[in-house]
C-alpha cells in the first residue's frame, strides 16, 4: 500500500481536513508523562504538529518516503522512514525503547497496518502504566441534504475500489480489533464519534476526495470516478465552485491503555529460545500453544500459534490461528499445523496448566517431527509430562500480581486477595530486594535512554590515571573495562554482556581465569551486584600482580555562587536517590572494597583526584540532564530542573557563551586480591543487613586468599 500513497502525497497534503487541537489536549490530559509521542503512518505529519504541542519530543514514522518529504517541520518532531523490511527490534530501538512512549497516535492509518505486528510493538514500546494508544479514521462529509443526498452517490460509486482494509474505516472502526483497556474515549466496537469542522472551498472539497485511494486506484485500472459529469453535478449542488462552505466530517476514535493482563507479564529470554533450537535438528517449522501476544513465540520463525481466546488474536503475527477447542476435531487442529510428523518444535509457556492433557499430549505426539522435535513446557514440576528431557525451572521477577487469575477470580467473588494488609506485607518483602533491582532495571532502561547525553556531556578522565595504574601492573596484555558507556575509560574491542550471561560464560568471553592484568570501572561500579561481581574478579584477575580499580566523581565547582545552587539541586533530589546512586554521593567511603591496597585508595579511605574540563552553560544544562536522579525524578512526576532553577543557575553562570572551567571532584580505589600471613586463631561476628557472617582467621601458616569473601562461610 506504500506505493498507493506515495502518488497520492500531493494530494493528502492539500486535501485532508486538520484535526482539531482539542483532540490533543484531550488525549495529553490522560496520559502521566508528556516525554515523548510516537504518530504512526504520519504522511505529513499534520498530526504529529498537534502532538507536539503537548509531547517533549515525537516521532513521525511512515512506510511512504513520498509522504515524508512533504512532512511539516516542527522543533520537537522527528521523522523516520520505516519501510516494511524493518524488523520489530530495530523500529523498538528507533523509537526510544521499550516503555518509552506516552502516547501512541495512528490518524485515518491503522486499518492499513498488519495489526497482530503493530498491536505488539505499542505493547512493547507503551510506557506501564500510563501510556495511551489512540487511532482515529473519518469518512462522510456532511454539507446540506442536497448535496449529502449527491455525495452518497458518488461515494457508493468508489466501493468496488477500496481494498478490504479500508472499510474498516468506512464502518467508522466499529469493526476494528482493539485489545486495550478503555479509558473513556472509545472502545472495541464502540468508537467515540468526533466531528472534523473545516471551512472548505468546491476546489478544496475535490482534493480531498482525489486523495481516496479507492479513486487512485479505479484511475489505474482506467475508470475515472471523478468524470466531468460527476464534478459538475457535485458543483452544482454544492452552490458553485467559488462558494466556501462548511464541512462536517464524521470522525471515530478509540483511545486505551495496555491492557493489565499484557503489560504486567514478564517477557521471556531471547536465550531460551536459542537453547530450544540448539536442541532441534531442524528448524522448518515450530508450533506455540496457547500463544496468547505471542510473547513466547516471538523469536520462532516461521511459527505456528493457536489460541482459544478471539481478543487476543489481533497482538499476533501473520500465522496465527483461532482453535476453539470445543469445536474443533484432532483431525481439523493437526491438518492446521501442518499434518503429523510436521513440527520441529511445540511450545507453550504458562498456559499449560489449563490444558486437557489428556487429548493435548496425544495430538502433540501425533504432531511432532521423528527427526526428532522437541517440546518445551515453561514451569511446572508436579505436572504430568510423558516425554524423553528435563524441565528447567527459571525465576523471572517484575509480575503485577494483580493481572492473576485467581486474584481476579476471587474478586468477582467478593473475596480481596490483595488486601492493605497483604499489600503492606508484600511492599515491606519487596523493599529488601529494591536495590537489586534498581541496579538491573538500571542497566535496559534508564542507561539506555540518556546513552546520547552521556556521551556529550561526561567528562574525559585524564591520560596520567592510566600510566599511574598501568605502573602498577607487572604486565600489560588485557584489561577490562566494566560498565564501559561510550568507552572513554577503554581502547580497542566492546562486547555486550547481558545481565542474563552466565558467570561462566562472562569469564569466558573476557579470556578465562587468570587472563586480565588491569579491571576499571568508572563511575559504575555501584550499580553492581558486588557479591556477584567480585567473585568474577577474583577468577579473572591475573596472579600475581592482577589490580582493579574504580573510581567516581561527585560534585562539581565552579563558583561560590554556582556552587550553592548545585548543592540546592542535589539537595532536591535526595527523595529519588537509589542506594547505588548515594555510594557514589558518598564518594565511595561506604562502597564494600574487598582487596589489598596498592597505594591508591582503599576501603573507606579512597583516594581524592581532581579532574578538570572547560565547560558551556549548555554543557553544565547536559550533565545535569544526564543524571539518573533526574530521569527517575521525571518518570515520577518532578522536574529536578524546573525554570526557575534553570534562570538561577543561568544568572549565576553569566554570558551564556562563557566557558568555565569545572573541578570534578573523583574519589578512586584500586587493589590486588588479599594475600593474609596469619600466625594466631582470631575469630568474629559481625552482622550486616541483618545476616550473620562469621570471619574466620586460620592460624600458624601463610594462607594466599583469592579474596576476602573466602574467608565467609
Amino acid at each position: 500500500m506504500a506505493g498507493l500513497f506515495d502518488k497520492q502525497a500531493d494530494l493528502y497534503l492539500d486535501g485532508r481536513p486538520t484535526y482539531p487541537a482539542q483532540w490533543y489536549s484531550m488525549l495529553a490530559d490522560h496520559t502521566l508523562h508528556h516525554s515523548l509521542a510516537w504518530d504512526v503512518g504520519t504522511g505529513n505529519g499534520q498530526a504529529a504538529l498537534g502532538v507536539a504541542e503537548h509531547y517533549e519530543q515525537v516521532i513521525g514514522t511512515d512506510v511512504s518516503e513520498a509522504q515524508l518529504k512533504r512532512s511539516m517541520t516542527h522543533p520537537r518532531v522527528r521523522y523516520f522512514h520505516t519501510p516494511l523490511s524493518m524488523s520489530d527490534d530495530e523500529i523498538i530501538s528507533l523509537i526510544g525503547g521499550e516503555d518509552s512512549v506516552d502516547l501512541v497516535t495512528v490518524a485515518q492509518a491503522v486499518h492499513w497496518f498488519d495489526l497482530p505486528k503493530f498491536y505488539s510493538l505499542v505493547e512493547r514500546l507503551l510506557r506501564k502504566p500510563g501510556g495511551l494508544l489512540a487511532v482515529w479514521c473519518y469518512n462522510d462529509a456532511a454539507v446540506s441534504p442536497a448535496f449529502d443526498s449527491a455525495f452518497k452517490r458518488f461515494h457508493d460509486s468508489t466501493l468496488p475500489f477500496w481494498h478490504p482494509n479500508a472499510f474498516l474505516s468506512i464502518e467508522g472502526y466499529k469493526r476494528l480489533p482493539f485489545p486495550f483497556e478503555s479509558i473513556g474515549l472509545g472502545s472495541e466496537g464502540k468508537p467515540l464519534e468526533l466531528d472534523i469542522p473545516k471551512e472548505m472551498s468546491f476546489e478544496g472539497l475535490l482534493k480531498m476526495i482525489s486523495s481516496w485511494s479507492a479513486v487512485v486506484t479505479a484511475k489505474d485500472q482506467g475508470v475515472d470516478l471523478l468524470s466531468p459529469t460527476v464534478v459538475k453535478e457535485l458543483e452544482t449542488v454544492w452552490g458553485g465552485s467559488e462558494l466556501v462552505r462548511s464541512v462536517i466530517c464524521k470522525a471515530f476514535m478509540l483511545a486505551g491503555k495496555a491492557a493489565m493482563s499484557l503489560a504486567a507479564r514478564p517477557r521471556y529470554p531471547g536465550k531460551w529460545f536459542s537453547r530450544l533450537a540448539a536442541l532441534t535438528p531442524h528448524r522448518y517449522l515450530a508450533w506455540d500453544i496457547g500463544t496468547g501476544t505471542t510473547i513466547g513465540c516471538r523469536a520462532l520463525k516461521p511459527v505456528t500459534q493457536v489460541k482459544n481466546s478471539k481478543s487476543m488474536l489481533c497482538h499476533m503475527p501473520k500465522f496465527s490461528v483461532f482453535t476453539p477447542h470445543y469445536q474443533m476435531s484432532d483431525d481439523q487442529l493437526a491438518d492446521i499445523i501442518g499434518g503429523g510428523n510436521s513440527v520441529d518444535l511445540v511450545t507453550v509457556a504458562a498456559a499449560l496448566q489449563w490444558f486437557d492433557l489428556g487429548r493435548f499430549y496425544p495430538i502433540v505426539k501425533r504432531n511432532i517431527s521423528e527427526k526428532p522435535g522437541l517440546y518445551s513446557i515453561d514451569c511446572y514440576k508436579k505436572l504430568p509430562f510423558p516425554f524423553e528431557g528435563a524441565v528447567t525451572g527459571i525465576r523471572q521477577a517484575k509480575v503485577d500480581v494483580t493481572s492473576f487469575s485467581p486474584v481476579n477470580t476471587a474478586k468477582r467473588q467478593i473475596v480481596d486477595l490483595l488486601s492493605e494488609e497483604v499489600v503492606k506485607e508484600l511492599e515491606g518483602a519487596w523493599d529488601d530486594i529494591t536495590s537489586e533491582f534498581t541496579r538491573f532495571s538500571m542497566a535496559d532502561h534508564l542507561f539506555n535512554k540518556q546513552a546520547a547525553i552521556y556521551s556529550e556531556a561526561r567528562p574525559r578522565y585524564p591520560s596520567e590515571w592510566f600510566s599511574m595504574l598501568a605502573a602498577l601492573t607487572p604486565q600489560h596484555s588485557v584489561a577490562w573495562d566494566v560498565g564501559t558507556g561510550n568507552g572513554q575509560a577503554a581502547i580497542v574491542q566492546y562486547v555486550h554482556t547481558p545481565l542474563a550471561m552466565s558467570d561462566d560464560e562472562l569469564v569466558s568471553l573476557i579470556g578465562g581465569e587468570d587472563s586480565v592484568d588491569l579491571i576499571t570501572s568508572a563511575t559504575a561500579v555501584q550499580w553492581f551486584d558486588l557479591d556477584r561481581f567480585y567473585p568474577i574478579v577474583k577468577r579473572v584477575l591475573r596472579k600475581p600482580g592482577g589490580i582493579i580499580a574504580v573510581w567516581c566523581y561527585g560534585s562539581m565547582e565552579f563558583s561560590p555562587e554556582i556552587d550553592g545552587i548545585l548543592g540546592r539541586f542535589f539537595e532536591l533530589g535526595i527523595p529519588f536517590q537509589s542506594q547505588s546512586f548515594k555510594i557514589a554521593l558518598q564518594c565511595y567511603k561506604t562502597l564494600p572494597f574487598p582487596f589489598e591496597s596498592v597505594g591508591v585508595g582503599c576501603e573507606g579511605q579512597p583516594l581524592e583526584l581532581d579532574m578538570r574540563k572547560e565547560m558551556s552553560f549548555q554543557g553544565l544544562l547536559k550533565f545535569l540532564r544526564s543524571l539518573p536522579v533526574v530521569h527517575i525524578a521525571k518518570e515520577q512526576g518532578v522536574d529536578l530542573l524546573p525554570e526557575e532553577l534553570l534562570k538561577e543557575f543561568e544568572r549565576a553562570w553569566g554570558e551564556p557563551e562563557m566557558v568555565r572551567t569545572a573541578i570534578y571532584k573523583t574519589y578512586m580505589l584500586a587493589g590486588k586480591r588479599f594475600e593474609l600471613h596469619c600466625t594466631s586463631i582470631n575469630a568474629c561476628l559481625t552482622f550486616k543487613n541483618n545476616q550473620q557472617r562469621l570471619y574466620l582467621y586460620l592460624a600458624n601458616f601463610t594462607v594466599v586468599l583469592e579474596s576476602s569473601y573466602d574467608l565467609f562461610f
